[in-house]
């Protein structure tokens, strides 16, 4: 009878530690930058035609420092009032949260024409989430490097598609994404 119990317990022992292991595995953050992407799948962001990447665009009036950023890199656009079509970057991930990191220029640049307002808007997977304004008040003449512009932690597991738009409104908007980071 004591075999026959061990037959029928340790079937149910070895399915509750596999259970067990698999719902203690540890969450893993993964990076997306601008420019090279996934981290992890080499998926790259989507861009809107409008974007430019920043370390090669010789018209760009605002340069934030290279070594202050991400790998080095930024994609930038500003989105004017009267633009034709909006701007916006897209980005899947497969994940829980997500946190989206951008540069922020805080100067007042009127020789060079340089829009520094930021009104961006988030829409994740089909459903407006959230937005992100800042006016540069010039206090210090520089740039917030690594801004959380957005972040949610209470996204289901699954796959998930990030829309970033820089809101086309009087006076323009500016967008400087750097990286993003999810967790899986």
């Amino acid at each position: 009878m004591l075999h026959r119990s061990m037959t029928t317990i340790l079937p149910a022992a070895i399915a509750l530690l596999l259970t067990l292991g698999f719902s203690l595995a540890a969450s893993v953050n993964r990076t997306i930058d601008d420019y090279y992407g996934d981290s992890v799948t080499g998926v790259k962001p989507i861009y809107t035609d409008g974007w430019a990447y920043g370390p090669n665009c010789s018209t760009c009036t605002i340069t934030p420092f290279l070594s202050d950023l991400f790998d080095r890199s930024w994609h930038e656009v500003t989105a004017l009032l009267n633009d034709p079509y909006p701007e916006n970057v897209t980005i899947t991930f497969e994940g829980t949260a997500v946190w989206v990191y951008c540069v922020v220029p805080n100067f007042l640049n009127h020789s060079t024409g340089a829009l520094t307002s930021v009104n961006i808007t988030f829409e994740v997977d089909g459903k407006m989430d959230g937005f992100y304004i800042h006016e540069a008040d010039g206090t210090n003449n520089s740039f917030y490097y690594n801004v959380t512009v957005y972040s949610n932690t209470s996204l289901a597991a699954g796959e998930h598609t990030i829309i970033m738009s820089p809101q086309r409104v009087s006076g323009g908007s500016y967008m400087g994404l750097d990286w993003v980071q999810y967790t899986t």
